[in-house]
């Protein structure tokens, strides 16, 4: 029998393999949307409404802006959510917004302007909204410091591009030096060269433009909205409900760990019943805030009206750092150490280890670069080696914080494994009851 060439086999083989499927174009269907910028405890979550769903959640005694928009919706089988195609259709519903409370109109409003400030930055996420005339006030009085920074930053950019040519034409010309015999005194070239401009010093705070929208400020109920446009009629899909709701408790303290071998996965312990484990040699990073108690279904749908949540189950959220206090390690009764809150740096290894150190944080080391977060610290295993320990804050008078203090077990490296046996302890119980069954039956 003849066989085939090889090169024909394989596309015989290649021909009966089924095609890629192409891509699914996502289907745009106009819809009235709701875009909102809603207090979150800390800070403002940008967040969307869509036709899929009824019911929006907002925090009680709080501003929060709504903005009635027509956009493109589609579904996005990825994450099994609808997103908005805002590039592509973005405009205003103009009327007025009506407050009902059973079945009763007791607010009409027009829009306002408003604007977000943020005293330590975007990055910390920190804000507060302003409207009206306090928005005026307070963009105005922080305007012209960013517009002189921004001014600034332009010059700094263009000298630093020229900076970049003048180094490269200097080190062609030491290269030129070198390669004629010329005697070169280190010194000499230090002195010569060209000078690396310095970056301007950004301000602390943040501002966003003015903006125009509805703003809200209800307290805890059920409620309805919806928009009545100039000529009176109600609009369509315009109506939804609202749930305004509040913190259960207050006053909590949690804690963001961050393990210097796991610095993209932090945790959180925000109940003062947890244990945390520390295996072998081993650097934490803490991170102490104060938190509040919310619903777990209410916040979640605050941040994404699309999210999932329980209703009958409350979580704790992070709502500001707790400053001016140290961090006390003890062993038993006895103080091993306390750790002051102190700034650290981030920074990638270049090559094939793709890894990263966090290094201790001095200005004059790095006075171009801003720390990444700011933490105490605790090396393990302390002075004692392995064994139970907590750590909890103290003010500045030595008087431990109430609720802040955790427990934590120092393992050692070799023992560290059976944390792992502990957890597949039970699916070993249920397997040697199935075979077990599984004899019996046969």
């Amino acid at each position: 029998m003849r066989r085939l060439p090889p090169s024909l086999l394989l596309l015989l083989l290649l021909g009966l393999m089924p095609l890629p499927a192409r891509a699914d174009v996502p289907e745009f269907h106009e819809e009235l949307v709701y875009r909102m910028s809603l207090f979150d405890g800390r800070g403002y979550t940008q967040a969307f409404v869509p036709r899929s769903e009824e019911t929006i959640y907002m925090m009680a005694s709080k501003n929060n802006a709504l903005s009635p928009r027509a956009t493109l919706v589609y579904f996005w089988p990825i994450t099994g959510k609808y997103v908005a195609a805002f590039k592509k259709l973005n405009e205003e519903i103009e009327g007025s917004l009506e407050i009902l409370r059973e079945g009763r109109v007791i607010q009409s409003h027009q829009k306002q302007d408003y604007m977000l400030f943020y005293p330590e930055g975007f990055m910390k996420g920190i804000a507060e909204m302003h409207v009206g005339r306090d928005a005026y006030a307070t963009f105005k009085k922080y305007e012209k410091p960013l517009t002189d920074y921004y001014t600034r930053m332009d010059k700094f950019q263009r000298a630093n591009q020229e900076y970049r040519k003048r180094i490269l034409a200097y080190v062609k010309d030491l290269e030129r030096r070198k390669k004629a015999g010329e005697k070169l005194d280190p010194d000499e070239i230090r002195a010569e060269m060209p000078r690396k401009p310095t970056p301007p010093q950004r301000p602390e705070f943040d501002v966003t433009s003015l903006r125009r929208d509805f703003v809200l400020n209800l307290p805890e109920g059920l409620y309805k909205i919806r928009m009545r446009a100039r000529d009176g009629t109600i609009i369509e899909d315009s109506e939804k409900r609202l749930v305004v709701f509040t913190r259960r408790r207050a006053g909590g303290v949690g804690y963001e760990i961050i393990r210097a071998n796991k610095w993209t996965k932090p945790e959180n312990s925000n109940d003062p019943a947890e244990t945390l484990y520390a295996a072998g040699e081993n650097t934490l990073y803490v991170r102490p805030f104060h938190e509040d108690e919310y619903n777990e279904l209410f916040y979640r749908k605050l941040q994404d009206p699309q999210n999932k949540g329980n209703p009958d189950r409350w979580i704790w959220v992070h709502i500001s750092p707790i400053q001016e206090v140290r961090l006390a390690l003890l062993a038993g009764s006895r103080v091993v150490a306390k750790e002051e809150r102190k700034p650290y740096l981030v920074r990638n290894i270049p090559g094939p280890e793709l890894g990263y150190r966090i290094l201790d944080y001095e200005a004059q080391d790095f006075p171009d670069t801003t720390p990444t977060f700011e933490a105490h610290k605790i090396v393990f295993p302390p002075p004692s080696g392995k064994g139970k320990y907590t750590f909890r804050l103290e003010n500045k008078e030595g008087q431990p914080l109430e609720k802040s203090t955790r427990n934590i077990i120092a393992l050692k490296k070799e023992r560290a494994d059976i944390l792992y046996l502990i957890s597949i302890f039970p699916l070993l119980i249920g397997f040697g009851v199935f075979v077990r069954r599984k004899t019996t039956t046969s």
